[in-house]
């Protein structure tokens, strides 16, 4: 039997009707990449976290992984590493890296100005973990039974963890763990381990822009979405530049009016179902995206506001 490739317009027609995340699998086929990037695409449910992205029932997630080159791995380590990695950036001590975690790249929505308080006051930590610690060694001492003595073990070797790269950073040594920016894939049942960046060369929210712009840049045809939904406080948007996506129900949650301003730019207005819950005000009923959706639903009490 011989078979024939199909045409390219036939291709674009299969790629159309194909699952979301099976197309963006065609970045690596490049005998269709080019018809991918044109043909529309269609998304039944898209939600933005900080650090990962999920299309339909397939979530991408970004984490900082930690191995040890020599020895086994700490346990605090590891169920970082089972829970898809870190979320923020480490040092060269592995100490909490915040360089650029607000710093807004081309493209980049900022839904809510991220709160102060980032900054830690090194030697007062040092201080409480190694009270804690001296605590919980001198309790070993005293006479418990095994469920107790194992509770303090763990306590012990957390602290330990935890107080490790504080020292180190005091001593201007190195940490003994190697650090990778981790691509996970996980579906409803299993989790895939897709690659490993070294972090020296970029950091999270660069990966994340990466990553972004991989799945939704470049593309000429539109992008069609049922639903979008879990935008979180405090969080930015890693988009590509001139993003432009076909929402039919957006859900929001918290400053309605301040966020859809900030949204605009990447919607196509209008939008027919508009969702708002928790954190409403009465004066985001006038904002026009709103008044112009087809449907709104509201989900939780309505504040009182000064109207604007």
């Amino acid at each position: 039997i011989t078979t024939r490739p199909l045409t390219y317009g036939s291709l674009k027609i299969v790629l159309e009707h194909m699952e979301a995340n099976t197309r963006i699998l065609a970045v690596h086929s490049p005998s269709i990449r080019t018809a991918e990037k044109v043909a529309p695409i269609r998304i039944n449910d898209l939600s933005f976290q900080q650090r990962s992205l999920k299309i339909n029932k397939i979530e991408y997630k970004l984490g900082v992984h930690r191995v040890c080159a020599a020895g086994e791995l700490w346990e605090l380590y590891k169920e970082d590493n089972r829970s898809g990695g870190l979320g923020h950036d480490l040092d060269q001590y592995g100490l909490p890296d915040w360089s650029i975690e607000t710093t807004l790249l081309p493209g980049d929505i900022q839904l809510e100005p991220r709160s102060e308080g980032r900054d830690v006051d090194r030697a007062n930590l040092i201080f409480m973990y190694g009270n804690a610690l001296r605590h919980n060694l001198e309790a070993l001492g005293a006479e418990m039974d095994e469920h107790q003595k194992k509770s303090v073990i763990k306590n012990i070797n957390f602290l330990q963890e935890s107080i490790l790269p504080y020292r180190l950073a005091e001593d201007n040594a190195l940490s003994p763990y190697k650090m990778f920016i981790q691509l996970t894939v996980h579906d409803t049942v299993t989790a895939r381990k897709i690659e490993r960046v070294d972090p020296s060369s970029k950091k999270l929210p660069d990966a994340f822009k990466y990553l972004m712009t991989k799945i939704f840049g470049g593309r000429q045809g539109e992008i069609y979405v049922k639903r979008v939904h879990s935008l979180k406080k405090e969080s930015i948007l890693r988009v590509p530049e001139n993003l432009k996506l076909i929402v039919t129900d957006l859900s929001l949650e918290f400053n309605v009016t301040s966020n859809l301003n900030t949204l605009e730019p990447i919607l196509t207005l209008p939008i027919s179902c508009i969702e708002l819950s928790e954190e409403v005000n009465l004066h985001d009923f006038h904002h026009p995206t709103v008044r112009n959706a087809k449907v709104l639903k509201i989900v939780g009490a309505v504040r009182e506001a000064t109207m604007v």
